[in-house]
């Protein structure tokens, strides 16, 4: 037996870089996707989640994200319907030495014509294994007032729960549209969707793949 025989395998080098002989024994298949992968990687979900306005639910909104863009991304779509909302000033105001807007029950405070919406949002998420989020907003909404198309563009963030196929995802961010007129509207805005759905594991990408 030469001297060579007795040497002992070189350690095999997994995809992650990781010497296996020395890889921790608790780490499972689901925590080498995260690290690898990310946490949208391997999954797609729909979710569900109204649109408020003035106190009363006015609309809704949808949307479905697919993982599978890069290791860190997704892109969610949106697709949304808004009844509309119109609201008068309720009592006159005199105007004062700094110029105070004249309100009665004839004034348009706030106002915004039904409409159908589509966004686009890519997201790129921090993690692996928490799912904190930022991305670009891109959308139009169709049939305003004016009857034309309005464009949308902002930026958003938020985080993301996942839980034995459920999914809850909450986000913020700032938009700007022109699809309010009124006294009281502004074309930046702020929004929060607090969306409630599901998830499924990808065709090919189950854990079980991955072990």
């Amino acid at each position: 037996m030469s001297q060579e025989d007795k040497l002992l395998p070189p350690p095999i080098i997994d995809s992650l870089g990781t010497d296996t002989l020395e890889q921790a024994p608790d780490y499972d298949a689901e925590m080498r996707i995260f690290d690898e992968f990310g946490f949208f990687y391997t999954i797609n979900a729909l979710k569900l989640s109204p649109q408020i306005a003035l106190g009363d639910i006015k609309g809704v909104n949808l949307f479905y994200e697919k993982g599978n863009i890069g290791k860190k991304f997704s892109i969610n779509f949106g697709l949304s319907y808004f009844d509309g909302v119109l609201q008068y000033g309720s009592k006159m105001a005199t105007i004062n030495g700094e110029g105070t807007i004249v309100t009665d029950s004839s004034t348009i405070l706030i106002a915004a014509p039904r409409h159908f919406k589509f966004e686009l949002h890519p997201r790129f998420y921090f993690f692996e294994n928490f799912g904190v989020f930022i991305g670009p907003s891109i959308g139009i909404r169709a049939n305003d007032i004016f009857n034309k198309t309005i464009p949308i563009a902002g930026i958003s963030s938020g985080l993301a729960f996942k839980w034995k196929g459920l999914l809850l995802d909450n986000s913020i961010g700032i938009f700007y549209d022109e699809i309010g007129y009124g006294v009281e509207d502004f074309d930046v805005s702020m929004r929060v969707n607090i969306n409630i759905g599901f998830y499924w594991y990808r065709k090919g990408a189950e854990v079980a793949d991955f072990e």
